[in-house]
C-alpha cells in the first residue's frame, strides 16, 4: 500500500500548483499582449499581408486592402488574377508559378474600378516533401512613388527640350571627364550620337591630339 501524503506534502503540492497557475497566467497575459501588439502593428501598417494557396485562391488578405479599393471579403476566396490588370496577367502568372521571391510590380484592380500600382513580395512555403503549401507575402502601394517618378521624368524631359533648343553646344561631364549629357547642337556639330556619347570621354568625340589638349 502506498503511504498517504503528509500534511506538509499536501501543503507543498498546493503551493506548487498555485505557483504553476500564476506562471501560466503570466505567460497567457504575455502572449495576449504580444498578440495585441502584433495585431496593432499589422493593422497600422499600409503594407498588405496576404496568403495564396497553390491553386491561386487568396485565403487571407489584410484589412489594409481597403486602400486598394477592396474589402477583405471581396478578395478572400477569389483567384489572385481577378485583381491583376488583364495585360499583365501572363507575366504575373509566370512569376507566381516560378515562386520567385523578387519584388514584382503590377497594377491591382480595385472593386471600385480604380487601378493601383503595387509591389508584391512573396515566398512559397513547402511541406517536408517539397510540395508547395502556400505563398505568404505583402502588397505595397507604389502609386505615390510612381506619380513622383513621373513628375521627375516630366521635369527632365522639359529641361532637355529647353536645352536642345539652345543653338550653342551644351554638355555635362563627371569629374573623370565622362560625358553625362550633350544637347542636340553638340551632337550635330561634332557628328556624334547623343546617346552613344554618354559615358565616353573626349577621345570618343575628337581626334587623339585634340582630346589630349582638352
Amino acid at each position: 500500500m502506498s503511504k498517504k501524503p503528509t500534511y506538509e506534502q499536501l501543503a507543498q503540492r498546493v503551493k506548487d500548483l498555485e505557483l504553476e497557475f500564476v506562471e501560466n497566467k503570466q505567460t497567457a497575459e504575455s502572449l495576449n499582449k504580444s498578440s495585441d501588439y502584433y495585431r496593432l502593428l499589422v493593422e497600422r501598417s499600409r503594407d498588405v499581408p496576404y496568403t495564396v494557396k497553390p491553386d491561386g485562391i487568396i485565403n487571407f488578405i489584410g484589412p489594409q486592402i481597403k486602400h486598394l479599393g477592396c474589402s477583405p471579403e471581396e478578395v478572400i476566396s477569389k483567384h489572385y488574377l481577378d485583381f491583376v490588370a488583364p495585360e499583365q496577367r501572363q507575366h504575373i502568372k509566370q512569376s507566381f508559378e516560378q515562386g520567385t521571391s523578387l519584388p514584382t510590380e503590377f497594377q491591382w484592380m480595385g472593386k471600385d474600378g480604380s487601378f493601383y500600382w503595387v509591389e508584391a513580395v512573396g515566398e512559397i512555403i513547402c511541406d517536408d516533401s517539397g510540395n508547395p503549401v502556400i505563398q505568404v507575402g505583402i502588397l505595397r502601394d507604389m502609386s505615390e512613388r510612381r506619380r513622383a517618378l513621373k513628375k521627375i521624368e516630366d521635369s527632365y524631359h522639359l529641361l532637355q527640350t529647353v536645352i536642345d533648343a539652345i543653338e550653342g553646344e551644351v554638355f555635362v561631364k563627371d569629374n573623370k571627364g565622362k560625358y553625362l549629357f550633350v544637347n542636340r547642337a553638340f551632337a550635330s556639330d561634332f557628328g556624334v550620337d547623343s546617346k552613344e556619347v554618354i559615358g565616353k570621354d573626349d577621345y570618343f568625340v575628337f581626334s587623339h591630339d585634340t582630346a589630349a589638349i582638352l
